[in-house]
């Protein structure tokens, strides 16, 4: 009961928020100028525009090549005005109002995305882009049970669409369904056996349910399709932490830091491993450059800490966990470990308050830990 822990892997959620830096979905994850839209006898949203007068035709197009410059260019207030123009002349197109969603939500105007992909399936509800879509909406806005709905209308429509299936399934993941998530995204690799994206958060779910080995095969998989991609090398060897192969998951983090040189999430990583291997120097250096970058980093904090206590410099450890306890004021690991540094240090006082402030925030899964300081402070206060 005397050793203090890392606390990088407490609960599924610490590692979400915390360690893995969840990677969210980004909507649409590939404009590039191209609206995703229905079909209707152009490359563009543009319908029946051979029943407009040319010189109208020619307008409508003129707008749309215009629309697609500003898109290109971040100027989506422009590209707006320019669909609304559009819109005043083909009011019944789903299309315009699928791609006024599409530009608003790259705007992150969520309300205003809502409002025009639904207008878009009140005109066409068999619209399959525009469920899809709205679905992003709704997830982005986390709100998953709508998002959900719209997912499975899409596949009602298109029951071998691989983006739905991955999309229903990130879905699931946000919402801690690991199991549900992981059936969704072997569905969108049955579809698509190059989907990038499916692997990736295939692995999270697996690395979120304690599977290292099967986390490490996706974010392999992964990094086949794209080699440089950060995140899935950063991943892996959080995959390899926990399944405490340290060589390995120091070589993807210095692989990641050779591409980011200010990701914090991986020094702060690196550091644990480094300290797994006793190299307590080296983890030193890498919590202060996680500092360095991010100055009001409690964990870090907290994790230099643990490295001066274990090398029996109680001081400076309670030095760090009071700077830790200044940014997290009400973490329970942190008052433990402090409390027990102050007990090696002689300041038995200090130890009973800080045994006393850990059992005001202890979560239930940290009995072994009540009952020790439980203990601790009848002991000290006889």
């Amino acid at each position: 009961m005397n050793i203090i822990k890392f606390t990088l892997i407490k609960t599924v959620l610490f590692i979400m928020a915390v360690i893995l830096g969840f990677k969210s979905y980004a909507i649409p994850e590939n404009l590039n100028a191209k609206f995703n839209v229905r079909q209707d006898g152009t490359g563009l949203a543009v319908s029946k525009l051979n029943k407009a007068a040319e010189k109208e035709q020619k307008a409508i197009k003129d707008r749309y090549n215009r629309v697609t410059v500003y898109v290109n260019n971040k100027k989506y207030d422009r590209a707006i005005a320019e669909l609304k123009k559009v819109l005043e002349i083909q009011s019944k197109s789903p299309g315009i109002y699928h791609n006024l969603g599409l530009i608003y939500s790259l705007k992150c105007d969520f309300f205003q995305a809502d409002q025009n992909l639904t207008k878009a399936l009140e005109i066409d509800p068999e619209y399959f882009s525009a469920y899809v879509l709205r679905g992003k909406v709704y997830y982005n806005l986390g709100k998953y049970p709508p998002a959900l709905d719209d997912f499975n209308r899409a596949l009602k429509i298109k029951p071998n669409n691989a983006e739905a299936y991955f999309c229903r399934g990130l879905t699931y993941l946000a919402g801690a369904s690991f199991d549900k998530a992981i059936a969704e995204f072997n569905q969108a690799l049955k579809f698509n056996t190059k989907y990038f994206d499916a692997y990736y958060h295939r692995g999270l779910a697996y690395l979120f349910k304690n599977k290292c080995a099967k986390a490490v095969d996706d974010f392999n998989q992964s990094l086949d399709l794209k080699p440089e991609d950060a995140d899935a090398c950063k991943h892996r060897g959080i995959a390899y932490l926990k399944n405490r192969q340290y060589e390995d998951a120091i070589v993807d983090f210095n692989h990641v830091l050779k591409i980011n040189t200010l990701d914090k999430t991986a020094y702060r990583n690196r550091g644990i491993a480094y300290c797994a291997q006793n190299n307590y120097e080296q983890a030193i250096r890498d919590f202060n450059k996680v500092l360095e970058i991010q100055p009001n980093n409690g964990e870090a904090y907290h994790d230099r800490g643990v490295i001066y206590y274990r090398k029996g410099d109680y001081i400076r450890a309670i030095e760090d966990f009071n700077k830790a306890l200044q940014i997290q004021p009400d973490s329970a690991r942190i008052y433990f470990d402090k409390a027990l540094s102050c007990e090696k240090s002689g300041r038995l006082s200090k130890a009973v308050e800080a045994y006393k402030l850990f059992l005001r925030y202890a979560p239930p899964h940290l009995a072994d830990d009540i009952v020790h300081a439980v203990q601790k402070i009848k002991d000290l206060e006889s």
